[in-house]
Formats: structure tokens, sequence, C-alpha cells
């Protein structure tokens, strides 16, 4: 009987949770007639008590009204077009990822949003974070998050049962998000192959983070090489700044013989890091064209420009806010970037965006 007791509460507040979601996501609109009793206790495994303790739960927060001989219907006085909290779950900082927060505060004022920002971190309780979120109830979930600290079943119980929306990148490998607003990094690789190709270059050393490429990564550099016509082992070097970094030798022997004549970093920050190496390697980069990632600081030094790819994250905030308020249930967008041409001690600027790449 005490087990029964204290399940009983458990179940009907999982049952209202799971509606009040619905809700929020748009999936029931004001007015529209609430699910059956008996719909609700099979679906969610659970007794028609369970199921009627949901619904006083429900009525008490006034997201349903009950009306004699007509049934049960979620209440047409709810305005689900009013300001919406979402909360942003992200690995991103601002020291890694310059001008990141900015554009979303900049968005979110502009399209009703309050948003609540949670950084967390893979090796520490960022379940405990996700708590403390919760229990302020946003509306939805902004994830941007790296594959390798978080499994995905994990993030999306953690933050059940409100809708989740992913951010910027998706590196679940072989699994498809159901709603994303991404930054089309295939075509950012793609684009910058394409590029220095164009400009002549017949070897290219790419500087990543991690050797090997994780396997989504894999995927992005399979599809740009082949859109730039490109191929690894000959006309493309993968290198990580890990392995740089610990093997001083690494530069040495890729420049040895036919030396790349140009190097292609997964961020700005890894182009620098890469020509501070260089230098202390003695290896000649004066001549070596130059191209990043995500415009940042780095290669805009005065008199040390460097081109970089740049993903509009003011468009990414705009459009996944748009479905959130909408209360979009399905989507998948891609964003694409655009290239800025920098000449090195000149400052000049050209943008671009290569619109016929389709990869």
């Amino acid at each position: 009987m005490e087990s029964l007791l204290t399940t009983a509460p458990a179940k009907s507040q999982m049952v209202a949770d799971h509606i009040v979601a619905e809700i929020r996501a748009g999936k029931l609109t004001p007015g529209a007639r609430m699910y059956g009793m008996r719909e609700l206790a099979s679906r969610f495994q659970v007794s028609f008590t369970a199921v009627n303790q949901a619904y006083n739960i429900l009525e008490d927060k006034k997201m349903i009204v009950r009306k004699a001989r007509s049934g049960t219907f979620i209440n047409p006085a709810l305005k689900t077009n009013a300001t919406k909290m979402l909360a942003l779950i992200t690995t991103v900082q601002e020291k890694s990822f310059e001008n990141y927060f900015e554009p979303l505060l900049a968005e979110a004022a502009d399209s009703n949003v309050i948003p609540i920002v949670g950084v967390i971190d893979g090796e520490k309780d960022w379940q405990d974070t996700i708590k403390k979120i919760i229990m302020r109830e946003p509306d939805a979930f902004l994830i941007d998050v790296e594959a390798r600290q978080f499994k995905l079943d994990e993030l999306l119980k953690a933050c059940a049962p409100f809708p989740c929306y992913f951010i910027n990148r998706w590196e679940w490998h072989g699994i498809k998000p159901e709603r994303a607003v991404l930054n089309d990094y295939p075509a950012a690789y793609g684009m910058a192959l394409r590029y220095l190709k164009e400009r002549g270059h017949g070897k290219v050393l790419i500087v990543g983070h991690h050797n090997p490429p994780y396997p989504f990564m894999r995927e992005y550099f399979k599809k740009a090489s082949t859109w730039a016509d490109m191929e690894f082992g000959k006309e493309l070097i993968y290198t990580s700044i890990g392995d740089i970094e610990r093997t001083p030798t690494v530069l040495k022997k890729i420049f040895a013989e036919n030396a790349p004549t140009a190097v292609f970093g997964l961020s700005d920050y890894l182009v620098h890091q890469f020509l501070q190496y260089a230098l202390s390697a003695s290896i000649d980069t004066s001549n070596l064209d130059k191209i990043g990632l995500f415009d940042q600081s780095y290669s805009n030094i005065p008199g040390h420009e460097f081109s970089s790819i740049r993903f509009n994250l003011q468009k990414i905030w705009k459009t996944v806010f748009n479905y959130c308020n909408k209360g979009k249930n399905s989507f998948v967008e891609y964003i694409k970037p655009e290239i800025l041409i920098k000449q090195e001690g000149r400052g000049e600027i050209k943008t671009g965006i290569m619109k016929e790449i389709i990869l």
C-alpha cells in the first residue's frame, strides 16, 4: 500500500508534465479538446486514478477547463504567443567562440524571448545544472554541445518533458536530428578548400583539434573534399594541434618534401597556434596561404590578417526563436556560411557566399 501511495502522485505528475510540454510546444492549442482519460491511461501505462489526478493538477494550473456534458479542453484563455523562456544548454565559452552570446541576447529581445544560459561540462555534474533550470519551467531547451561529451539519450532524458531544439552543431554520427537549426559545417569546409584550390594550391594542410578526427568530422571532410575535388593523403594532409604540440618534429616532416602551400585551420585560433609552432620550428610561413573558421580576433591582427569562414549566428538565433514561437515540432534547417577574403597587411575584406555549394 505504501508503494502505491508514493508512486501514484509521481505518475500523475509525469502525465501532467507531458501535457504541459505539449501545450507549450504548440501541439495542443488553446480551446482544443483534451485527450481522453482512456487514451492517456493507455499511452502512459497508468491507472484512471493517476490520469484524473493529472487532470486535477492541470486544472489547478489553469491549463485545462472541464465543461459539464461537453468534455475537457485546453484553456482557451492561454496565451501561447506570450513571451517564451528558452534555456540554452551549451559547452561554448566566450574565449572559445567569440561573439557567440551577443547575437543571442540581441535576437532574444527582438523575438519576445527570455533566455536562460547554462554553460555545462561533460566531466562535471551537468545534470544538476539542467535540474535547476527545469525548476524555472522553461518553454524549451536550446542545445549546443559536443557529442563526445554527451550521450544523446541521456541529454534528452535530463531535459524531459520539455522540447529540445538543437542549434549550431549536430555531432551524433548516424543519428538524424528532429528539431534543429544548424550551421552548415561541411559547406564551410568545402568552401575553404575550394577557395584554396581555385587559388592554385595543390597541397593543403588541415589543422584540427583531434587526431584521428571523430566520425562526424570524417563525414564532413568526405563531403567537403568531394565538393572541392581534392583527395586526402595526396592533396590534403590532416594533423591536430595536439600532435604538433606534443611532437615538434611533425611540422618538419610535413614541410620537408613537397610541402603544403596553404593551411586551413578548423578555427582561426588553430591557424594562429600553427603559425606560432611553425615559427619555433624555423619554418617559413610568409608565403603560405591561410584560411580559418569563425572570423575571430586571431585572423584580424593588424598586419597579419588571414581569410576566414564566418557563420551567421544572428540568423541562427532568429530562425530557432521563430520556430520555437510557432511551436514547430519537426524541422531541420542549415544556415550557409560566408567567406571573408582578407589581404594580409592591408586590412581589406571582401565577403561572399558561395551559393552554388551543394553537399
